[in-house]
């Protein structure tokens, strides 16, 4: 795998926590490595605006989902600093 895994357990301990973003892949072991989709409650426009407004750039869902997810990318280049930063925005 080519993913951080410190700022992959970051980010999926922070959606399995949240009280209304979570995992879009609810079972641990099938959950990708270097993308995540989270579901949104709809609000997927306004959180990929507020995270475009500072610097960030992240998917929305493919297809019927496309409005109620984010996906966002885990690849070694990206910080923990910068991904911790991110989630204080969402």
């Amino acid at each position: 795998c080519t993913c951080s895994p410190k700022s992959l357990t970051y980010f999926y301990n922070f959606f399995d926590e949240h009280p209304d973003y979570k995992p879009f892949v609810q079972n641990k072991n099938l959950r990708s490595k270097t993308v995540m989709a989270i579901n949104t409650l709809n609000d997927t426009n306004n959180i990929i605006r507020r995270l475009a407004e500072n610097g960030f750039v992240v998917g929305s869902g493919y297809k019927e989902f496309k409005e109620k997810q984010v996906r966002i990318a885990n690849f070694p280049m990206h910080k923990i600093e910068d991904m911790k930063r991110m989630l204080e925005l969402i």
